[in-house]
């Protein structure tokens, strides 16, 4: 038995095949809008669904580093690891995480030191309850690095000046006396 078999199709010229590889390679000015439209929507999407796997993938390794600590420290500790990753997305989360609760273990020896400093009777056992219960609240931060000068300004210094030469003097006299420093 016989197939109905279509006769090939003579091979298209190059020139026609490298025309239309440049026309889909320089965009596609010559498409309808409704497909534009469908194709920004698509992007559009795409983006959205990139996006949400880089959030899943984000918190499933902030709680993976957050997991090596104290469950004590997860929240704060949380609040650390998402500030160093809008600050450099490149950062390595172990290592931030692991400077922070350094700090913060150092932080907890110096209150230990001074509550024995101040109460010379006290046990070290007494002293590292006091240090635990002091930082069980928010613990301060340690300084921004950069520039000082929007931590300078308080708004107890603040002052009005008449003119722009009376505030430049101003200036020039608070970054002479080192109140301000502008950089770094």
């Amino acid at each position: 038995m016989m197939r109905n078999l279509q006769p090939a199709k003579p091979a298209e010229k190059e020139a026609e095949v490298s025309d239309e590889l440049d026309r889909l390679l320089n965009g596609t000015p010559d498409l309808p809008k409704e497909v534009k439209d469908k194709i920004a929507m698509m992007e559009a999407r795409l983006h959205q669904q990139e996006v949400h796997a880089e959030r899943v993938r984000l918190r499933q390794e902030v709680a993976d580093v957050t997991d090596k600590y104290d469950k004590n420290l997860t929240t704060d500790l949380q609040q650390v690891l998402y500030s160093a990753v809008q600050r450099d997305p490149n950062v390595d989360l172990g290592r931030v995480a692991e400077q922070y609760t350094t700090w913060l273990a150092k932080r907890e020896e110096e209150a230990i030191a001074r509550y024995l400093e101040k109460n010379p009777g006290a046990s070290v056992a007494e002293a590292e309850t006091q240090a635990t219960e002091a930082s069980s609240s928010v613990p301060s931060r340690p300084k921004r690095a950069g520039t000082g000068a929007s931590s300078v300004a308080r708004t107890a210094d603040r002052k009005s000046y008449g003119t722009i030469k009376e505030g430049t003097e101003a200036l020039f006299k608070a970054m002479e006396r080192g109140d301000i420093k502008l950089f770094g």
